[in-house]
């Protein structure tokens, strides 16, 4: 039963990171009102919700070129390679090593944050609170 669970967690992990990196992309070109941002937005929001849900908590961490979700790497597969890629690239240019998510999220939630994260890729200013991590 574990190898089943550990497989939901790595699939889970690679969605996230997917659907992170799809959201931050069309974030930064359309509006944030946009019925796709938004539908985004929403699913980005359930993924995180359903393994808050049996995790507790979501912590997703750049370390060297790897991302970790809850202290697992996450391994890159050829279909999510390019979001991969962007959001690692995305972390390099806003210096964020951590983002950390320890309660349900709305997509409110995520809209400000996404704002935010948008926002300092104008400003040269890194998207991170004073402990280094983005609270959602």
């Amino acid at each position: 039963m574990a190898n089943k669970d550990d497989h939901e967690l790595s699939r889970s992990a690679k969605d996230i990171i997917n659907q992170l990196a799809a959201v931050i992309r069309m974030s930064s070109i359309h509006d944030p009102s946009n019925v796709a941002v938004l539908q985004s937005v929403d699913k980005l929001a359930s993924l995180l919700n359903s393994m808050m849900a049996s995790e507790g908590a979501v912590s997703l961490d750049l370390i060297g070129e790897y991302f970790y979700v809850n202290e697992t790497r996450v391994k890159v597969s050829t279909e999510h390679l390019i979001n991969y890629d962007f959001l690692l690239r995305e972390f390099k240019k806003h210096i964020l090593g951590s983002i950390a998510f320890k309660d349900s999220v709305s997509p409110k939630d995520l809209q400000m944050f996404l704002k935010a994260f948008t926002a300092s890729s104008f400003s040269g200013t890194p998207s991170r609170g004073s402990s280094g991590t983005a609270d959602g």
